[in-house]
This record gives structure tokens, C-alpha cells and sequence, in this order.
């Protein structure tokens, strides 16, 4: 469940749900369900408050996955997102929005479950705030262990992605494992072990974001 409250207006607060998306105009006394789906993650734009993403994944024929942005808090929501998966190709998607340059949006999205559930789907990014997407070819499924345990994959509940705030192409993901690249999510690297390759991080990971003290990810 993703919770926003509006900084501009505290009296809005929008509620991503299993059971779908609640918005409040009077400071969450009560709810109207303004969207019926399924939701993954829900994200605000950081420099643009009000502007909220949510990725969606299939339920059934009649409750499809998808991407949808909001430009008031999450009172009304629009679909977006030409070159992304069919509704009922979108599993669990986490999504990541630059903090210094907002158009630029990343999109982790796992099989949905007519093709699998667990196994990554696609990285997906978008320049221009979300309305066109394109697929990046990355060298691993960030969803599964690596061999010998590949066909270990959780990226229905195990999926985040993340960007470094100072650099574009500096992109960190979780899924069973830890991963960081360095040229946009291309090819990835493996950053959960010590020097002695013993594991530094717990597996499954389900949010990463960037401490402010220090600019690492946790």
C-alpha cells in the first residue's frame, strides 16, 4: 500500500490499495474509490507534488494492469504510457522518478500471471514524463537469483528500482538480489556482497530509496 498527502493541500490524501485507489478531500475522515485496479506502486513526482504515477498489474479481463498518471493529487487519474505492455501483460512494477529531472521515469516490471509472475518482464524507460516508453535490453533478470538458482524469481513482490540523484545513467534495482548499473540499466552488477563475496544485504527486496544525509541507497 502506498500512501500520498498532498504538500500543497493537506486536506488531499490518495491511498493505493489492494482493493484499488481511494482519494480524501478532507484530510482522510473520508474516501471516494476513484480508480478500480489493481495497484503495484504508487509515486509522486518529487519537484511536482501533486503529480502521482501508479503501475497497476493484471487482475482479470475486466481489471487490467496499466499506467496512469494524476495531475491533482490523485483525485483523477489518466492512462498513459504508449510502448508499454498490453493490460494484461503488466505484473508487479515498481517505478522510479528522477529527483533532478522528473521527465525521466524507469519502470521494473514483472510477468503477470498468464505469463509467469515471477520472472522479469521488461525495464522500461520514458523521457517526457511518462506518455511514450521505450524497452531497455539489460544483460540479467533482475527478478531471479543468478545461476545456478535461476529459476528462483520473485519480482511479484521482490522489485524495486531506484535512480542516483546526481547522475541519469546510475540506476540501482532489487529484486531477490541487489544490483547497480552505471549506463542507464543496460548492464548490471551484482552490489549485495562483501569483498569476500559473502552477502552484505538481505535478499527480497521491496523499496529502495536514497538516504538524504548521505545520497546512499537503502
Amino acid at each position: 500500500m502506498d500512501i500520498h498527502w498532498s504538500s500543497t493541500d493537506t486536506s488531499k490524501v490518495c491511498v493505493a490499495t489492494s482493493f484499488g485507489v481511494y482519494f480524501s478531500s478532507d484530510g482522510g475522515s473520508t474516501f471516494n474509490y476513484v480508480l478500480d485496479r489493481l495497484p503495484s506502486r504508487m509515486i509522486s513526482d518529487p519537484l511536482h507534488p501533486d503529480t502521482l504515477y501508479l503501475a497497476a498489474r493484471y487482475y482479470n479481463a475486466n481489471i487490467p494492469g496499466g499506467f496512469f498518471r494524476s495531475v491533482n493529487a490523485g483525485q483523477s487519474w489518466t492512462q498513459i504510457g504508449n510502448g508499454l505492455p498490453n493490460g494484461n501483460e503488466f505484473g508487479y512494477a515498481s517505478i522510479a522518478v528522477h529527483p533532478s529531472y522528473p521527465n525521466k521515469l524507469l519502470l521494473n516490471m514483472s510477468k503477470s500471471i498468464l505469463d509467469g509472475v515471477g520472472p522479469m518482464k521488461g525495464l522500461y524507460k520514458s523521457d517526457n514524463y511518462g506518455l511514450t516508453w521505450s524497452q531497455i535490453n539489460t544483460n540479467v533478470d533482475l527478478h531471479c537469483y543468478p545461476p545456478p538458482s535461476q529459476n528462483v524469481c520473485q519480482g511479484w513482490f521482490a522489485n524495486t528500482v531506484c535512480y542516483a540523484p546526481n547522475d541519469t545513467n546510475v540506476v540501482f534495482a532489487g529484486g531477490t538480489r541487489f544490483w547497480k548499473s552505471v549506463n542507464g540499466g543496460q548492464n548490471w552488477s551484482l552490489i549485495d556482497t562483501t569483498q569476500l563475496s559473502t552477502a552484505a544485504l538481505h535478499v527480497d527486496h521491496h523499496q529502495t530509496i536514497y538516504a538524504s544525509a548521505d545520497r546512499r541507497p537503502l
